[in-house]
């Protein structure tokens, strides 16, 4: 009786850890999608939808190809039934890596299209969100890569890239960014790409990162004040650059890697007016320099360190001016801290002004 029992809890056993994932579909009868880009729709249409399709050739010789279908509709599910007449395969998005949204298409609102990529429940819920800077996302897709001609692919190692030697466009991820944009208090920012021109080939590059105002594109950061953003919400990546000019020589620079990073920031208020005091605390290796200091001297260390806070400093306010006055956003999350959030509960008109002249609201 014994050896019986243990025999149905093996069996039990393996029921559940050798299962597999079942698809109606054949493998032949499906196509990998990629990448997704959505534009405003063409010929009275809200949407248009292009779908990068990964394309497996049959034989081993054949090489992995990439294409871009596209379609107009008013509904994303509408144009995706579209694509599937013409390719006359199911459309498969679990190995959908990027989302773009082009500039024009995010200025009317992104809650929509992120809520309904998230409810289908091949997609991943980590999918990259990334706004196309100044052209079409259909475009982007159309670009060409250099390591891989699957474009998708090549903007989600674009961005991981970025972070590690930049320090710069952090990733975001689906959920993340619709979670953010529910949150009163903050305004999101996302990924934003744009399309260069290199020895008379387009190439993709970085282009800071979009902000939103609730779900809609208030505006763009660029690169380097995306990286300054990251100091003051303490997600500088190590590994990092800073270049300044040199103080003596407008035309001589120096170049310095990011080691570490621990930035806090400390609410007060006065008389019930908030005001947040930011420390970065920021060790780095002096990586390049083109000007003739003597490093052995302890003094010429401590000056070329007084010239990077000293810039630091300046960018950092640049920074915090232009996200009150121009984009009129609070792009660095002062309105979600708990202490304000309460505050403002307890002094409804007091703090409500003073939020309004810190986060420009």
């Amino acid at each position: 009786m014994r050896k019986k029992i243990i025999l149905l809890f093996i069996v039990l056993v393996n029921v559940f850890m050798l299962s597999g994932c079942w698809n109606y579909v054949e493998i032949n009868e499906q196509m990998n999608a990629s990448g997704i880009a959505i534009d405003v729709g063409e010929k009275g249409k809200k949407y248009h939808l292009s779908i990068e399709v990964i394309t497996v050739g049959m034989k081993a010789e054949e090489a992995v190809s990439a294409n871009v279908i596209e379609t107009d509709s008013d509904t994303l599910f509408e144009g995706i039934r579209n694509l599937m007449t013409l390719t006359t395969k199911k459309l498969y998005f679990g190995h959908c890596k990027t989302l773009l949204i082009s500039e024009k298409a995010a200025k009317s609102g992104i809650a929509e299209i992120i809520d309904v990529t998230l409810r289908n429940h091949e997609v991943r819920k980590e999918i990259n969100i990334v706004v196309s800077k100044g052209c079409d996302a259909k475009d982007v897709l159309l670009t060409g890569g250099i390591a891989t001609n699957i474009m998708s692919y090549k903007i989600y190692d674009l961005m991981n890239t970025s972070v590690r030697a930049v320090g710069s466009s952090p990733t975001t991820k689906a959920y993340l960014v619709f979670n953010s944009i529910q949150n009163e208090g903050v305004c999101t920012v996302v990924p934003a790409l744009e399309i260069g021109n290199v020895q008379e080939k387009k190439v993709l590059q970085l282009a800071g990162v979009a902000v939103f105002d609730g779900d809609k594109l208030a505006g763009f950061l660029d690169k380097d004040e995306t990286k300054y953003l990251s100091f003051v919400n303490n997600k500088i990546e190590r590994s990092g650059a800073l270049t300044v000019k040199a103080s003596e020589n407008p035309n001589l620079f120096l170049t310095y890697e990011i080691f570490k990073n621990k930035t806090k920031r400390e609410l007060q208020f006065n008389e019930d007016v908030p005001s947040v005091n930011i420390t970065v605390n920021t060790s780095v290796i002096i990586g390049e320099v083109e000007t003739e200091e003597d490093f052995s001297k302890p003094e010429e260390v401590e000056k070329v360190g007084q010239l990077l806070e000293k810039n630091m400093e300046k960018d950092l306010a640049k920074l915090i001016d232009r996200a009150q006055t121009k984009l009129n956003c609070d792009i660095f999350g002062i309105g979600a801290h708990t202490d304000l959030k309460l505050k403002h509960r307890q002094y409804p008109i007091a703090s409500g002004d003073a939020f309004n002249r810190i986060t420009g609201q």
